[in-house]
């Protein structure tokens, strides 16, 4: 995968085209995936300058809203939350809101704000449903599991029929 992701920010450097940074994009949130926290930092470090540098807005909006979830992955939850808080209003990716909105839950449960973050998954799960983002779904199901046990009012029933739904999905 790392090599993979390499070689689209290769291919994508000499060309000045905005449909060129979808792909790298993509590439940015798998390293986000697979835990590479410095390779994705590196990269969405050039995407930002890049973005910048070609006036491409969004995906500059897009840039700085991942590396809000690089803060939250790091521990700086704080900043994450609040970099997310602003640039998801900003970001014009419908197709990324969805994945963007779950890492923001993650950090506002981690800040200890459950109702905030069960209420955005709430508001996450609506989108999936209205937008046919069904591969998300069980993600979604997954981390409302995990939050729904990390309160200090454990829920274990509505957590584990999170995880069963999730398990479900995801072998479907």
């Amino acid at each position: 995968a790392r090599a993979a992701i390499k070689d689209a920010f290769s291919d994508v450097e000499g060309m000045h085209h905005p449909a060129s940074f979808a792909v790298v994009i993509n590439s940015a949130a798998m390293l986000l995936w697979i835990g590479d926290l410095d390779a994705a930092d590196e990269h969405l470090d050039w995407f930002i300058s890049r973005a910048q540098s070609e006036s491409f807005e969004p995906y500059l909006q897009l840039g700085h809203a991942f590396k809000g979830e690089v803060a939250i992955c790091r521990g700086d939850v704080k900043a994450g939350v609040e970099i997310l808080q602003r640039r998801l209003q900003a970001a014009r990716f419908k197709l990324f809101t969805t994945r963007l909105q779950s890492v923001l839950a993650r950090g506002l449960a981690a800040s200890g704000r459950w109702a905030e973050a069960l209420s955005l998954l709430d508001e996450t799960g609506r989108l999936i449903k209205e937008k046919g983002y069904t591969c998300y779904l069980p993600e979604l199901l997954r981390l409302e599991g995990s939050i729904l046990l990390a309160m200090p009012e454990h829920r274990v029933e509505q957590a584990e029929k999170c995880f069963m739904d999730s398990l479900e999905l995801s072998r479907a």
